[in-house]
């Protein structure tokens, strides 16, 4: 552009010489990424490939057509059905494992000391040794 002195040329330095690239590389680049955006906005790709008839490079990323949206939209449901199913699974397993915790959970201390008692987990005289 040849415009001097400003803040970005202050901080950054002079950037017009790329020496690899030579000096005529920030005048080309710019110009080159325009064309390839214009190129890109009017689908002149598909266009070049179509005409020199090389489909085998064709992109699959072609727009849906209305049996592809509709075979989109059965895939969606099924994904949705299936996660509600597990989802439901998972709770349904959690309210059981809830309702065997919360059995535990409601035993007497007695209760559950005499069951260990009657197991041979704990023995007969395990609370003889402590102070009443």
């Amino acid at each position: 552009i040849g415009v001097k002195g400003t803040t970005f040329q202050a901080m950054m330095g002079q950037m017009n010489v790329v020496p690899v690239l030579g000096t005529s590389f920030n005048e080309a680049f710019p110009i080159l990424i325009a064309l390839l955006v214009i190129c890109n906005l009017l689908n002149v790709y598909s266009k070049l490939v179509q005409f020199f008839g090389l489909d085998a490079l064709e992109f699959e990323l072609s727009a849906p057509t209305a049996s592809d949206s509709g075979d989109v939209l059965a895939e969606g449901r099924r994904l949705v059905e299936r996660e509600r199913r597990r989802r439901s699974e998972d709770r349904s397993l959690q309210l059981e494992l809830n309702d065997r915790s919360s059995e535990n959970r409601s035993i007497p201390l007695r209760a559950q000391i005499a069951r260990l008692i009657e197991e041979g987990t704990l023995p007969q005289d395990w609370n003889a040794s402590s102070p009443n």
